[in-house]
């Protein structure tokens, strides 16, 4: 392929303080993996070589978190929590994170889908405590619980039926949102239980929304909202 056919793309975590660009054929598809890591983090990959791929000067470095030995590193900013790419350790494999590209409309691209799950050992989900909510008498609502992938967060939670056309879930397409793909539910005040919350960092939006703070597991970032945390609103704003 000739260099006249080959685009260049900007990339960066939310907060700015990492930012990239790829050089590659037009971007058409991308990737989706249902391992349990992608999954949480709503991951939409896009494979690339080390050439292809270049760090902006002066640009802050990545943490890393790796599900077992010798599995993919996934990149993420420490600051906001963005995951921005991953690769194995002796980098054979890498790829870039599209929702950390500017400008692309990534509802328009080919959505490929690679089965993760049935790769290596099944993953193990850890027990979620419930008992602040059970004593709860909401006789007509369903308990969910989840956790970030290290366990080290977890979350319950009081709600009419999720899937029922009449409950509040949401999907935002504001800039903090889009990069996570977060899909986020609201129950009410006192309707759920965070344990962990030691185990959490807090990201806030600049200015504009001072007082609204992602929380999230600070050794992995899989991003939680607990109303209670300092500073956060209870009332909803876009970006």
């Amino acid at each position: 392929m000739s260099e006249e056919e080959l685009k260049t793309y900007n990339g960066s975590c939310h907060c700015g303080n990492f930012s990239y660009t790829v050089t590659v054929p037009e971007i058409k598809r991308g990737a989706r993996c249902n391992c349990s890591l992608c999954h949480r983090k709503g991951y939409f990959w896009l494979s690339v070589t080390p050439e292809q791929f270049k760090v902006d000067e002066g640009t802050g470095e990545l943490s890393s978190y790796q599900t077992s030995e010798g599995s993919n590193r996934h990149l993420f900013c420490a600051t906001c929590g963005a995951g921005v790419m991953a690769k194995k350790p002796d980098e054979s494999f890498m790829a870039v994170n599209l929702n950390t590209v500017k400008g692309l409309d990534r509802k328009s691209l080919e959505v490929k889908e690679f089965d993760g799950a049935s790769v290596g050992e099944s993953y193990k989900t850890f027990d979620v405590p419930t008992d602040t909510i059970d004593a709860l008498d909401l006789p007509d609502y369903k308990t969910y619980t989840g956790h970030c992938h290290c366990g080290d967060v977890k979350v319950a939670f009081k709600s009419p039926d999720l899937y029922a056309p009449t409950t509040f879930v949401v999907s935002d397409n504001c800039s903090i949102c889009a990069i996570h793909a977060y899909v986020i539910a609201y129950p009410e005040r006192h309707h759920y239980q965070i344990t962990g919350i030691e185990n959490t960092t807090a990201y806030f939006m600049g200015d504009k929304y001072a007082d609204r703070a992602a929380a999230a597991c600070a050794r992995q970032d899989t991003g939680v909202l607990p109303p209670e945390a300092e500073g956060v609103s209870d009332e909803f704003e876009g970006d």
